[in-house]
């Protein structure tokens, strides 16, 4: 099954259903950050976001945009994956937490970074430790990846999200 909620040829992929965390398993796979949709759609007001994606060249601007999209339609748990996703975890942590913390504009968002890990230790701590903080579980029934200019990056997703107990289990 696959959403609509973006331009015609993007398409939001259900993959399928995390059981340990209830959550559905959705895959969008982009090109470059620009081609994340403004009008992200998922089953849910609020999701779990992995970004995997090769960083290390992409301005602020372009970072700063892709963030505010997630946000504006309901990332309440950010991971982010791939070169330079430090960067982009704290590009993140610097729109959401503002210029006077420990104020937030869009609450308690979570975020991880995971650089010095393979994309499939990221995918497992997504799936076993993603938490939304307390006041954002409550409508969270979704866990959209969104992999930007790898198809290899997208089939590892694709391949892990279709079957996420068997995923886990090769994992341990």
């Amino acid at each position: 099954m696959a959403l609509d909620g973006c331009s015609k040829s993007l398409r939001i992929e259900r993959q399928g259903r995390d059981e340990i965390a209830g959550r559905d398993l959705f895959l969008l796979d982009v090109e470059s950050a620009d081609q994340v949709p403004t009008d992200l759609q998922l089953v849910s007001p609020r999701f779990v976001c992995l970004v995997a994606w090769d960083a290390d060249t992409a301005g602020v601007d372009e970072i700063s945009s892709l963030i505010e999209k997630l946000i504006a339609a309901g990332c309440v748990y950010f991971a982010a994956w791939g070169a330079d996703c430090g960067r982009v975890h704290d590009i993140f942590d610097e729109i959401v937490i503002g210029p006077d913390p420990p104020m937030t504009k869009a609450g308690p968002i979570m975020t991880t970074w995971h650089e010095r890990e393979s994309l499939e230790e990221a995918m497992e701590f997504v799936l076993l430790s993603s938490r939304p903080h307390d006041v954002f579980r409550e409508g969270c029934e979704a866990t959209l990846a969104i992999t930007i200019g790898s198809k290899e990056w997208a089939a590892r997703v694709r391949s892990a999200f279709v079957d996420a107990a068997a995923f886990l289990r090769e994992q341990s």
